[in-house]
């Protein structure tokens, strides 16, 4: 029983990882391009039920987690002067 729930847990992290890796891409142009009408959709996003908020974005707060974690891990990888 307790393998199932671990393998079960790991399926959900893979497709979390994997929708993150689909989503960032598209959420990052999307906010680039048109913030206004991003703006808009978290508006209305918010007003959703919480199973059907964000179903082809990622959310604001993680959007903005991953964001901050790549540009940190950026800014360590290249050499300062």
């Amino acid at each position: 029983m307790d393998f199932m729930k671990l393998l079960k847990s790991l399926e959900e992290l893979l497709y979390e990882l994997v929708a993150w890796l689909v989503f960032y891409p598209l959420t990052m142009w999307r906010s680039v391009i048109t913030p206004l009408r991003m703006m808009r959709y978290a508006d209305i996003e918010l007003s959703d039920r919480l199973d059907d908020q964000y179903d082809d974005t990622l959310s604001p707060p993680l959007f903005l987690l991953i964001t901050l974690l790549l540009s940190q891990g950026l800014s360590n990888a290249l050499p300062s002067v």
